[in-house]
């Protein structure tokens, strides 16, 4: 299969995350550990989907797979990996690769301890993990509260 095929298709699936997400942490194929070549994992990483199980997570990235992919680009994937944000192989690219808007292509290169042979990256760059987020709203919220708290006993 053509790669020029399979990136098209990708792009519009990340497009796709993010307009429905927001920023992602990691959307990558990344080629499977066999002797055939081109057949691909996909690996995703987003803030929304850290709040999910990975159950859901993965039943939400199927549906859009189906709905968007031709047969031809399905039949290539043999494994699809949903990743916390804050998990080491998602830190490990975003630190090494910022992409965004764009493809980079990697050969043989190791991350966080992981062989990679052949992948390409369409996003990748630190976002806040869902946990942070929830703790971030819930530090605001609490401030929100002594001012109110310290405004009513001043008055």
């Amino acid at each position: 299969m053509d790669n020029e095929i399979l990136v098209k298709e990708f792009r519009k699936i990340v497009r796709i995350l993010r307009q429905e997400q927001g920023r992602m942490a990691l959307f990558m194929l990344k080629s499977a550990d066999t002797d055939i070549a081109g057949y691909w994992n996909v690996i995703v990483s987003t803030s929304e989907h850290d709040s999910l199980t990975t159950k859901k997570a993965l039943k939400h990235l199927v549906r859009i797979l189906r709905n968007n992919l031709s047969r031809e680009v399905l039949r290539r994937i043999i494994r699809l990996t949903v990743l916390k944000t804050d998990d080491p192989f998602t830190k490990g690219i975003t630190r090494k690769f910022n992409v965004r808007n764009s493809e980079k292509y990697i050969q043989s290169s190791v991350v966080s301890g992981i062989y990679i042979g052949n992948a390409i990256i369409f996003e990748s760059a630190s976002v806040p993990s869902a946990v942070k987020i929830k703790d971030k709203k819930k530090n605001s919220q609490n401030k929100k509260i002594r001012s109110v708290l310290c405004s009513s006993v001043i008055f």
